[in-house]
């Protein structure tokens, strides 16, 4: 109350999901809630390399279907997911991912978001009203990740191409708000691969480090999270962003802010660890199932590569 009455910041509210960043809906949905504010929130997508993350997600769902197989959830909504689900294999999954059904179904819920918030963007904000035509909630088959969980195994490690679209969404509703080169100049129309890295640098003590951003989303990797040093060289700057959106800033809150970090990650005392790397399968992936998804994302491991060094 005393942050937004009397102050007149912001309140420091945060979100995260592991479908987001995938999601076609998503950043449209994200971008709507902040109409009618100065900036953009400050936006971090936290990235591991493809083959890991598809073999992650991959266990994470088949546990769940297991699971709820043994009380009872043996029926599939063909009409949401297809004849197809759930695939039986990675290679049936990312052939899924790619089916036309699976790209109608993500195109559809993009385009339904998009045009509804078009139409409400000269209308003031509501929360309640955030779709236009009173549609208060996105329909069952326009949810996060549209045509079910597997339809994304093909699709979350296409890093490029998804921070891509958060930052067309986010770059056509706030502009040029925060300083930063145009999105026309950090990409080529013609090819997601250009995309150029912003190094943030940031100082720390004596030292100075950098971070990466690319157009408005700073990219956190699965790595960094693991190591209090390297974390604070990929978190600072996002701190920071979140300092500056306030309206009345302190001279001292990024000093005492850097201090708390010193204090909680020089100790350097964090744990790697990954969901579901002990948990076992009655069927595991097999070699041919990694030197499928090698293949598959061989260009966006090349793409992890280069942009998560710091």
């Amino acid at each position: 109350m005393v942050e937004e009455v009397i102050l007149g910041n912001f309140f420091f509210c945060f979100d995260g999901c592991a479908q987001y960043l995938t999601s076609p809906t998503a950043a449209y949905l994200i971008a709507s809630a902040y109409q009618g504010t100065e900036s953009a929130p400050v936006l971090v997508a936290c990235v591991r390399k493809p083959v890991e993350q598809a073999l992650s997600w991959w266990k994470y769902e088949n546990n769940a279907i297991s699971w709820g197989e043994s009380i009872g959830l043996i029926e599939w909504n063909t009409d949401l997911r297809s004849q197809r689900y759930p695939p039986k294999s990675i290679a049936d999954a990312i052939e899924f991912s790619e089916s036309e059904f699976v790209k109608n179904a993500y195109s559809s819920a993009e385009n339904l978001v998009a045009n509804l918030i078009e139409q409400q963007r000269n209308q003031p904000r509501s929360i309640s009203k955030l779709l236009t035509g009173h549609i208060k909630y996105l329909p069952p088959w326009a949810i996060t990740w549209p045509a079910g969980q597997l339809s994304t195994i093909g699709r979350s490690g296409h890093f490029a191409q998804n921070i891509k679209r958060f930052n067309d969404v986010f770059f056509a509703a706030f502009g040029n708000s925060q300083g930063e080169n145009s999105w026309e100049d950090l990409i080529s129309p013609s090819s997601v691969e250009s995309v150029q890295t912003i190094p943030n640098k940031v100082t720390t003590g004596q030292s100075e480090k950098s971070s990466c951003a690319i157009g408005l989303v700073h990219i956190v990797p699965l790595e960094c999270q693991s190591n209090g040093k390297s974390l604070k060289s990929v978190m600072s700057p996002v701190l920071s962003g979140i300092v500056h959106r306030r309206k009345l800033p302190c001279a001292t809150t990024i000093p005492v802010m850097n201090e708390a970090l010193d204090k909680l990650w020089t100790e350097d005392n964090f744990v790697a660890t990954r969901r579901n790397s002990s948990t076992a399968l009655e069927k595991e992936p097999s070699q041919e199932d990694l030197v499928i998804l090698n293949e598959y994302f061989e260009s966006d491991t090349a793409w992890y590569s280069s942009h998560t060094k710091f």
